[in-house]
């Protein structure tokens, strides 16, 4: 959504891969609470 959403949605990627491996990366609930800001999220049910 704007400059602060990018920033955020970087620190989400690298601590996804970092922190959130389970087979492959995996965004929490609880990553994006913290880095929220700045981002428009739609959830993808599969």
């Amino acid at each position: 959504m704007n400059n602060t959403g990018f920033h955020n949605l970087m620190k989400l990627s690298t601590r996804v891969n970092l922190e959130g491996m389970y087979y492959k990366p995996r965004i929490d609930h609880d990553f994006l609470e913290e880095l929220n800001e700045g981002f428009i999220v739609l959830e993808w049910l599969c």
